[in-house]
């Protein structure tokens, strides 16, 4: 992984050299039937008639770029069947059809008609015919002028105005646009590469050669050799980046300097290549030290799946989805319009890949307002991975896997006859994987049979809710628990208090997290396709079908889903708070791929609370009173605003969007802390199935 790309880069150069040195493009063939008819002045062809003329092109190069074959008006070009044939078989690249009566149309104003033909599907006639455009249209001009020239016209009567285009870019910042297009991508590719192999080796490799148990019986603790084999994969990953940046810069500089030598001279190139430059050093340096972050997490992430991995072989399989996953991260910056923004700045990869666009581009006065919001969630995502690493590395089970062969439908048949008290994280995540396979496949069907133009409707909402989140966590349970019903917390609320605050939360959270939704609005706009296609869900409908449809039957399937089965899932392994966390960020996931990213940011925040709430009374049924009251809550609001908008101005600010006034949300602040503190005061209860004290404060 060092070595590498010290030998990869030059060689590209070398071959790149080469190549442009030793290519020279094949001269394109086009056909001109009845050149005879051509007017002399100005002219099209050259004396001699085998080239457009020179004085047609905007480089004097480029003239032998085109070979000119004469043909007349009896020879096969003029059959359209043979001209068709001998077109796909490479006789010729485009043929101009001259008619007799061209120079009579010029000479008396009128529009003569010059045909071209060639064929789209072919690359080299596609080239050839973009080529003998352009030299029409120059044509053109030169013929517009001598008719303006004759009828005593300035040359400015046909182009009344005249666009004036200055661009401010310097060469450097020209330059520093395109590294800062592809340095980022290439660079995060080689720190995910860097930190993969070695990740697999220190920790699969040692199962396979034996060394694991010996390591383990060390003084060491756990988490101290979790803490070197992370620095050893950091410094790899560090290492392999910056050897791919020093040789790739160095390949660059001479590489430059020979083309720009070459678009310089008389032998033609692209004068574009002269004026190319790297970054400078010190840009180059920040930019090494944003990836610190990033290397960081991508390092945590590698270890904690190659301790997963019981062999070297399986470890390898893992790198495909860690790229799948990588890749849409890091492509976003390359999209048009994806700059540094607060909402970009919290996802994984991609605010720091915008920094480093930032960066690399020279704007250091815009990146800078971005660095601390860009690094810091990073690296609170580092720590994250890592300590999933460190759980990973204290599980016995997982620490010593045995390298079986794995069979999905043994695996299968083993829950259903091996049922337990309360599902394993697999099963909670094959939970997930079903809601989202499901979500896919079953909710374009639903959408087209209940829909209305094109529109979701809310019968479409409810049998979507019901198949896709509700059904996976009730079959699951029934098929691999011994008592579904306290696996999915339907169990009743022992202190009734859980239940009152399932109604209070919702209430003091609604103006908090309406402002959040409106700032994730600003800065992440949903498109004109998103609300037309939820258009329908409010649209028409009774307030109680909307309600149904929005708060009753999501608070019921998703509960279910990601407080029911899934919750009781992660908790098998994890801490409190890391249940929470996971079963919260997958809670705002799946309204992401289920409506709208901007569904995000709200719904985990909301995640965070459900989760708490569902953990300290050991029910499922605060949880659910409280998803149903917020959901209810925004329903009827709506409702309220756009029939009502006089009266509901006495509540929000904006009835449209449901900002409320200023003074409420200052007050909703210290509601939501006393509900919190009241939260956290009444005891904690412990469902059966739960082997530990569900004490959230450790």
């Amino acid at each position: 992984m060092i070595i590498f790309p010290v030998l990869l880069y030059p060689l590209i150069g070398i071959v790149v050299s080469q190549l442009a040195i030793a290519f020279q493009e094949k001269p394109r063939q086009v056909v001109v039937v009845n050149a005879q008819a051509l007017p002399s002045e100005p002219a099209l062809l050259s004396p001699d008639k085998t080239r457009f003329d020179v004085k047609l092109y905007g480089r004097p190069d480029d003239a032998n770029r085109l070979q000119i074959q004469l043909a007349d008006k009896n020879s096969p070009w003029m059959d359209t069947e043979k001209r068709g044939m001998m077109l796909r078989e490479g006789l010729a690249d485009v043929v101009v059809i001259v008619p007799d009566d061209l120079p009579k149309s010029i000479e008396e104003g009128k529009a003569g008609n010059l045909e071209i033909i060639y064929n789209s599907s072919d690359d080299r006639g596609q080239l050839a015919y973009g080529r003998v455009r352009d030299i029409v249209a120059r044509w053109n001009e030169l013929v517009l002028a001598k008719r303006l020239k004759a009828d005593a016209k300035s040359a400015d009567y046909a182009n009344p105005i005249r666009e004036k285009v200055r661009d401010v870019a310097t060469a450097r910042e020209s330059s520093g646009q395109l590294w800062s297009r592809m340095l980022p991508f290439l660079l995060v590719l080689m720190s995910l590469t860097g930190a993969f192999y070695p990740a697999i080796d220190l920790c699969a490799g040692e199962k396979e050669r034996g060394t694991m148990e010996t390591l383990l019986i060390s003084p060491a603790r756990r988490t101290e050799i979790v803490a070197a084999k992370f620095l050893t994969i950091l410094t790899s990953s560090l290492v392999t980046a910056a050897m791919n940046l020093i040789s790739l810069a160095l390949t660059s500089w001479q590489l430059l300097g020979q083309l720009g030598k070459s678009a310089g001279g008389t032998g033609g190139g692209n004068p574009a290549l002269a004026s190319l430059s790297l970054p400078s050093p010190g840009v180059m340096i920040l930019a090494f030290f944003i990836l610190i972050p990033i290397a960081a997490f991508l390092s945590a992430i590698c270890l904690a799946l190659a301790v997963m991995a019981r062999s070297t072989k399986e470890g390898q399989y893992y790198l495909t989805p860690v790229l799948m996953l990588a890749f849409p991260l890091t492509y976003m910056t390359l999209v048009p319009g994806v700059e540094l923004s607060p909402v970009y700045s919290l996802i994984p990869l991609t605010g720091t890949c915008l920094l480093l666009k930032t960066v690399l581009a020279g704007r250091i006065d815009q990146a800078l307002p971005y660095a601390l919001p860009v690094l810091l969630p990073t690296m609170a995502y580092a720590w994250m991975a890592l300590r999933w690493a460190v759980s990973q590395f204290e599980s016995e089970s997982v620490l010593f896997r045995e390298a079986e062969r794995f069979d999905l439908k043994s695996w299968f048949l083993w829950n259903i006859r091996n049922k337990t008290n309360r599902p394993t994280a697999d099963q909670a995540a094959m939970c997930f994987v079903l809601m989202l396979v499901s979500g896919w496949f079953a909710g374009p069907l639903i959408n087209q049979i209940f829909s209305t133009d094109g529109q979701i409707s809310t019968v479409s909402l409810i049998v979507t809710q019901f198949v896709v989140i509700g059904l996976p966590p009730i079959l699951l349970a029934l098929l691999l628990s011994k008592n579904p019903r306290q696996v999915l917390r339907l169990v009743p609320s022992v202190d009734k208090r859980y239940l009152i605050l399932g109604l209070l939360f919702p209430m003091a959270l609604h103006p908090l997290i309406t402002e959040l939704y409106a700032v994730v609005e600003f800065y992440l706009p949903m498109s004109d396709t998103i609300k037309k296609l939820f258009g329908g869900v409010v649209r028409d409908d009774a307030l109680f079908m909307s309600i149904l449809a929005v708060a009753v039957l999501p608070g019921l399937c998703e509960e279910l889903a990601f407080r029911g089965w899934i919750f009781s899932g992660l908790r098998t392994n994890n801490k409190p708070w890391a249940t929470i966390i996971i079963s919260s960020v997958l809670f705002g996931v799946m309204h992401v791929l289920m409506s709208a990213y901007q569904q995000f940011f709200h719904s985990t925040v909301l995640g965070l609370v459900l989760g708490l709430l569902a953990l300290r009374s050991g029910s499922l049924w605060p949880s659910v009173i409280m998803h149903i009251t917020n959901n209810a809550m925004a329903v009827t609001f709506g409702f309220w605003g756009k029939n009502s908008p006089s009266t509901a101005g006495w509540l929000f600010s904006d009835p449209e969007s449901l900002r409320y006034r200023w003074p409420l949300v200052v007050i909703s602040i210290p509601a939501i802390i006393a509900l919190f503190i009241w939260c956290y005061r009444m005891p904690a209860v412990a469902l059966e199935t739960d082997d530990t004290e569900l004490e959230v404060a450790e």
